[in-house]
């Protein structure tokens, strides 16, 4: 088989479709005179008539509509390969995902729902969790940290930069007139360490 043979039973199947060679050659991206061209080398090749021009376009003869009806089934064939392989590329698995339990809800899950929507072949379990995550003890194959990440066997990656918000129970504070009346009060600080949140006396 000529290896160009498929080719040119397509474009013949586009013809068929579009009822012209202008049409055929807007489906496909190309000009009439090369779609001509096409037809007239699958005629020679293969000693038939393929169409026959009326007005603007054409009507193909019943050896073209044969030839036609097996351009179609190339190209479906050729859209099955190529449907499988990005199938076969697309992500599939199950991944385990650490994240601290104070933003596990309201920042965490709804990035995963869109993740999940534009990955329909992977499945996400997620850990939530008080302290910080051990990758390998809890198997996981990534984690959310809030703060430093320290060095080890892993790849880091920074998501957002965040900032620092400080408050005050105004209620509960002596009168103060400098930074230094703060010193002995008690505060509540969020820290990475086997408790997200500790309580602290002075400063």
């Amino acid at each position: 088989m000529t290896p160009d043979l498929p080719q040119r039973l397509v474009v013949l199947a586009e013809v068929a479709a579009a009822g012209s060679l202008t049409g055929a050659a807007r489906r496909l991206g190309g000009v009439p005179s090369a779609i001509s061209h096409h037809l007239a080398v699958l005629e020679r090749m293969l000693g038939v008539t393929l169409l026959r021009r009326l007005g603007r376009g054409v009507v193909l003869t019943p050896i073209g509509e044969e030839l036609a009806a097996r351009g179609r089934a190339i190209a479906r064939e050729v859209e099955a390969a190529g449907a499988a392989v990005r199938e076969g590329e697309a992500p599939r698995g199950h991944l385990r995902l650490g994240m601290p339990a104070g933003i596990a809800d309201a920042l965490v899950v709804p990035l995963l729902a869109r993740f999940l929507d534009a990955h329909p072949g992977l499945t996400v379990e997620a850990v939530a969790h008080d302290g910080l995550a051990d990758l390998a003890a809890d198997q996981l194959a990534a984690a959310f940290r809030v703060g430093s990440v320290q060095d080890g066997p892993f790849v880091g990656r920074r998501l957002h930069i965040g900032s620092d918000t400080f408050v005050a129970a105004l209620a509960r504070l002596p009168p103060t007139a400098a930074p230094r009346d703060l010193v002995g009060l008690p505060f509540i600080s969020v820290v990475q360490g086997p408790s997200d949140v500790e309580t602290h006396h002075g400063f």
